[in-house]
């Protein structure tokens, strides 16, 4: 909720006012200022100090707030709505990617494309941010997958879908199978050689998003202007994105021919909804948990009172207390007379003395009782 202009310069006339009046009465002089001048001059201090916090808001001068701006352009780019999370291994030329085997200190920027594409693909599937490029880069290190070449992929994705086990990979050097994988909505790394110049002028990986008609759009983790109209690019792309290029599966082929394996197919599974037990009317539930019965099968309703419940049901409550709660323990066996479902999804049984919520928020609270 904002305060208005008009508001402050209502509070404002109406204090003059009251000044004057107060001066007016101890016989002193008041306030050398009318309305409209009030007025005016609240406009303007207002329209100053406005201008400087929009203006404060939109430029970024802090560390954080710069690494924030970062942050947010790597994820935007692809237009309003894109699902592509994507990472340009250039903006990371302060995140360390030493190899391990030398002593030449080295960075994202200069050796990272696979942990980008790394962060473009496992992000862009889960739809959040899994890793950071700096975690990215720190993973890789402490699995073993940074070698003498930039990235060892293979290493790197074993380690990332043993952490992650809604992801799975597969090898393949089958342009076909890549085509279909993407068309199934799954995303890849490719691995580009020495031999053919398409996305670099030496071995680079890059993302095959998904297919665009019968060309696949790859998304490039290292993007800088004018990549794209230099050597024979031009000639072996379909087109230019503000992320990679639109190529054909045969030129993407030939760019990979010289690796084995080389496609990395990456697929993820949406994590299963947790299945809602099943219960019957008819049937006997044994508690899992201490329940309380209530005057109607939602939580908007009231909690009985132990004087409320059947004479069986006061022996298994947890009070003796006639004016206390009523709360059935846990181990208790009841008689399911009827089942119902709340708005929330909570799962209730009817029972003599009243209703009991035996699936809420997600916790199965009784099991199925053989008596």
């Amino acid at each position: 909720m904002k305060i208005t202009k008009e508001t402050i310069i209502r509070t404002m006339l109406l204090a003059a006012a009251l000044i004057n009046l107060v001066l007016n009465a101890m016989g002193k002089n008041t306030l050398p200022f009318t309305n409209e001048e009030i007025s005016e001059a609240i406009s303007v201090i207002f329209a100053v100090v406005t201008s400087i916090i929009a203006w404060w808001k939109n430029n970024s001068f802090t560390s954080a707030a710069i690494s924030g701006d970062e942050l947010m352009q790597s994820l935007k780019i692809g237009g309003e709505g894109s699902e592509l999370m994507y990472y340009n291994q250039n903006n990371y030329s302060n995140v360390k990617y030493d190899n391990p085997n030398t002593s030449k200190i080295e960075t994202i920027s200069s050796s990272g494309c696979g942990v980008a594409s790394a962060c473009i693909v496992f992000n862009t599937l889960a739809g959040k941010e899994l890793y950071s490029i700096k975690a990215m880069a720190e993973f890789s290190l402490k699995n073993g997958a940074r070698d003498n070449s930039g990235t060892n992929m293979l290493t790197l994705l074993k380690a990332l879908c043993r952490e992650n086990k809604a992801f799975s990979y597969k090898t393949t050097n089958s342009i076909d199978e890549l085509k279909k994988h993407l068309r199934n909505g799954g995303m890849a790394i490719a691995n580009q050689g020495d031999c053919y110049n398409v996305f670099s002028t030496a071995g680079h990986y890059v993302v095959p998003w998904k297919m665009s008609g019968n060309n696949i759009n790859v998304v490039d983790p290292q993007m800088y202007s004018g990549k794209y109209n230099a050597y024979s690019r031009p000639q072996r792309i379909v087109s230019k994105t503000d992320t990679g290029a639109i190529v054909s599966p045969a030129q993407l082929d030939r760019a990979c021919s010289d690796r084995n394996p080389r496609y990395y197919l990456i697929t993820y599974t949406l994590p299963k909804t947790a299945q809602k037990p099943i219960y019957n009317a008819g049937s006997k539930y044994k508690l899992t948990a201490a329940v309380n019965v209530w005057t109607k099968p939602t939580t908007t309703s009231t909690i009985k009172k132990v004087k409320d419940l059947t004479a069986d049901g006061r022996k298994h409550a947890t009070s003796t207390d006639p004016n206390a709660n009523a709360v059935l323990k846990a181990g208790t066996v009841v008689d399911a007379d009827a089942v119902s479902t709340d708005t929330a999804g909570n799962i209730w049984l009817k029972i003599p003395s009243g209703f009991i919520p035996v699936y809420y928020r997600g916790k199965k609270r009784a099991n199925w009782y053989k008596g």
